[in-house]
């Protein structure tokens, strides 16, 4: 293509915006026409695609799943870190951070003892580098000793937070939030 209308500036300044522009319809065309521009998008897209990212997400998930809802303990070394560091809010572990593996087994144990129907329904699960978030309701019904209180039958639901941060593709640190007080409420610790 010489000129792509009468006012073309091409000529006299060696570039046309109108040009360009055609020149670059043509080109997606021909790809189009060559089967090329699927391949080019895939390209695309896949610049903007983490494995990495989907993997974070994949280690939380399954952890929450064997370790929380299973209670599959041989499962912990797989996908948490020997240093592993859970801060935690006022309701879990009386508000005291949960340190290594068996700091982990303890406390699933003891939230497992206190509702074995415990279940996590993710609602958000984001990543940004190596944080991932988690935005979660917990669901269970009060079957065990919980916080000296025996059972209730109550079934309970709460909602939270929490960041993990991974190293080398297993949780390394969690800092989890979650709304103790309706908690607390639903199995009568607490006046409404």
């Amino acid at each position: 293509m010489d000129r792509c209308n009468d006012l073309c500036t091409k000529e006299t300044t060696g570039q046309c915006a109108l040009c360009e522009v055609l020149a670059e319809r043509d080109r997606f065309i021909r790809l189009w026409m060559k089967g090329g521009f699927l391949r080019e998008g895939l390209r695309a897209m896949q610049h903007g695609f983490s494995r990495e990212a989907e993997e974070h997400k994949a280690v939380v998930w399954r952890a929450i799943a064997a370790i929380w809802h299973q209670g599959q303990f041989e499962a912990i070394e797989e996908m948490i870190a020997p240093t592993y560091v859970h801060h935690t809010s006022h309701t879990a572990e009386d508000g005291h951070e949960v340190h290594g593996l068996d700091g982990l087994r303890h406390a699933v144990t003891a939230w497992r003892s206190a509702f074995p129907d415990l279940r996590f329904t993710l609602e958000d699960l984001l990543v940004e580098g190596d944080n991932v978030v988690a935005r979660w309701t917990c669901r269970g019904t009060h079957h065990g000793m919980f916080r000296g209180m025996a059972p209730t039958g109550k079934r309970v639901t709460f909602t939270g937070m929490t960041l993990y941060r991974m190293a080398q593709g297993k949780i390394a640190e969690e800092w989890t939030v979650e709304d103790g007080v309706s908690l607390y409420q639903q199995l009568g610790l607490l006046r409404s």
